[in-house]
């Protein structure tokens, strides 16, 4: 449905099923560099019938400063920054921010784009840098294998 709207099943607006999606391309890449993989040739030629490639991965890529604003305009929509690790735009950069720090704070990563000016900036913008840990079991119901997440996207 979504290729035949949009011409592109890359694209997949859905913040789970992205995920999901994200994560074949990825076992698809450690496939290919022959390591643990749980990527199959089956399940690469029921990607290819759907007509989604798993093998080309195109990433956008955006400055600090648009990360910036894009932390500014979900504060204004929502309230808070309490933002989940499946935000389509900005889950997986606010688990890097996270990481840096840790990194920049223990003295070990001079590499993570995170310095004294930019924590400053996101500290008084309210950013959290630590999040609750769950506490109690983790709902299995919740999981959903290989097949049920292809289905999910079939039915996109």
């Amino acid at each position: 449905q979504f290729k035949e709207e949009h011409g592109n099943q890359a694209m997949v607006p859905d913040g789970t099923l992205r995920h999901w999606l994200y994560c074949q391309k990825r076992d698809y890449q450690r496939m290919i560099a022959r390591k643990s993989s749980r990527m199959t040739p089956l399940k690469i030629l029921r990607f290819a019938a759907l007509g989604v490639q798993i093998e080309k991965t195109k990433y956008v890529t955006y400055s600090w400063k648009e990360r910036q604003q894009q932390l500014k305009d979900y504060r204004t929509k929502h309230g808070h920054l309490n933002i989940p690790v499946s935000h389509e735009l900005l889950g997986n950069w606010i688990g890097n921010q996270r990481w840096g720090y840790t990194q920049f704070m223990e003295g070990k990563d001079k590499c993570s784009g995170i310095n004294d000016s930019r924590i400053k900036i996101l500290n008084d913008m309210g950013f959290q840098w630590n999040v609750k840990k769950r506490t109690g079991p983790m709902d299995k119901t919740k999981f959903k294998s290989w097949s049920e997440r292809f289905q999910d996207l079939l039915e996109f």
